[in-house]
């Protein structure tokens, strides 16, 4: 049976939300940045918690709509990276968030983190992150699993298909596909999940 076509995001009732309330693209940009979510996302997420009222769960510059007052700033990659640099974070730290927030590589990772500390904004990254300690090896995080599952054809609503599953956390997700797929044991994931090959005639 044909699936449904994706409805257009601009019909999204959240979107509409959105674009109804005193929330601007700064806002949502604001929230993109940290949160780590596209700005579509973003939109569609201040819609939700403005439909059920939940806006005090957005952060606090964006609360009502401000704007993205003090945030228009111009900070250049380089200002990230001094900041990166300046700071007790770790290319561990930077490796880790890569693997987290599904980063590409390692140095926008440590323009992420740079942009975190020259805005004020430490405390959205990850708790394990927070801080610069680069001690998430003793924190039980399989880094070869995380990186398996950024190189796999796995994807964010793969491990939160399973998060919610299983009732893990999005990370924990990501780690055990990785885990999976470095062991071979790929059959072991709920079939809605598995991407192996048995997809055969």
């Amino acid at each position: 049976m044909p699936t449904k076509a994706e409805e257009p995001y601009w019909e999204d009732s959240r979107f509409k939300a959105y674009a109804e309330s005193n929330y601007t693209y700064d806002d949502a940009e604001l929230l993109a940045s940290l949160w780590n979510i596209d700005i579509i996302e973003a939109k569609k997420t201040i819609g939700y918690k403005i439909m059920n009222k939940l806006e005090d769960l957005l952060p606090e510059k964006i609360q009502g709509g401000s704007g993205g007052d003090g945030h228009d700033v111009k900070i250049t990659p380089e200002d990230q990276l001094d900041a990166f640099f300046n700071s007790n974070y770790t290319y561990d730290d930077a490796e880790l968030l890569a693997s987290l927030w599904n980063i590409d590589d390692v140095v926008e990772a440590k323009k992420t983190i740079g942009n975190k500390i020259l805005n004020g904004w430490e405390q959205y990254l990850p708790e394990k992150i927070q801080g610069g300690t680069g001690k998430f090896a003793d924190d039980g995080y399989d880094l070869e699993a995380l990186g398996m599952f950024v190189l796999s054809p796995y994807t964010f609503n793969d491990a939160d298909q399973l998060a919610q599953l299983w009732d893990i956390s999005i990370v924990d997700a990501k780690e055990i596909i990785g885990i999976k797929i470095l062991n071979g044991d790929e059959a072991l994931l709920p079939d809605e999940i598995r991407r192996d090959a048995e997809q055969g005639c």
